[in-house]
């Protein structure tokens, strides 16, 4: 059920962002718009109409993907990987077939972990599409692969903070909570580490501040592997 709504929200982001960059590399090109100077400004009041125009619905969109996008993996896909088994007991269907519980859990992570990488990523991929001309008509350069990166490692970190946490608190309300609490808490701890957060190059996104992609990737995965080999040191503990 989740994977089938994750899949009709980027498909429907997939096709609103195909119409809103194609409008916009339109309109580039028949008006024959020149890039911004970064230092200077615009020159032509119809760049600066068309960097306002998408930089609201930009800046919604790319606040889902960083904020609320990971949220919702921790919460909603994380949290009952094993706190929901824990509570219902079905957990035990599998183990009385002869799967350990630690194949058992990996295979489950591995499912939820590659659904919501593609997913993440996938649509920080398509935000990233539609900024690039946006980008360079403010005057800085395209942006890179770094956002997705961080993306993927975000969700990673997401999701293995909800099943460490539906193992240890043995439910699954707690463990929402707790992802709740977080996973958005760990975004604003590499927000304030670092240099840890600066603004995006080009006169259309200052103000849009995120942290180091290099840093929040090594953060987001290393934490991911610490949480995944807790919750499987937890689980041959239990099931010993």
């Amino acid at each position: 059920m989740l994977v089938a709504v994750a899949a009709l929200v980027v498909a429907g982001c997939a096709v609103w962002v195909t119409w809103r960059r194609t409008g916009l590399v339109v309109a580039i090109d028949v008006q024959h718009l020149v890039p911004c100077r970064r230092s200077g400004g615009c020159a032509d009041p119809r760049a600066l109409d068309l960097l306002g125009r998408d930089r609201g619905p930009l800046a919604v969109l790319d606040r889902f993907t960083t904020v609320a996008v990971p949220v919702l993996v921790g919460v909603f896909w994380g949290a009952p990987l094993l706190g929901r088994e824990l509570e219902t007991g079905t957990y035990q269907v599998a183990l009385a077939q002869g799967v350990g519980p630690v194949r058992w859990f990996a295979t489950r992570f591995a499912l939820a972990a590659g659904c919501a990488a593609v997913g993440s990523g996938a649509l920080t991929a398509l935000l990233e599409w539609w900024r690039a001309p946006l980008a360079v008509l403010g005057g800085g350069p395209p942006p890179g692969a770094g956002a997705v990166a961080v993306a993927v490692a975000g969700a990673l970190f997401a999701l293995a903070v909800g099943a460490c946490a539906g193992l240890l608190l043995r439910g699954t309300l707690p463990a929402m909570a707790c992802a709740l609490v977080a996973v958005p808490g760990a975004r604003q701890l590499l927000a304030a580490v670092g240099p840890a957060a600066r603004p995006r190059t080009g006169a259309a996104f200052h103000g849009d501040f995120r942290p180091f992609p290099a840093l929040a990737t090594t953060a987001y995965l290393g934490a991911a592997v610490l949480l995944f080999i807790v919750t499987v040191h937890r689980l041959r503990r239990r099931f010993a």
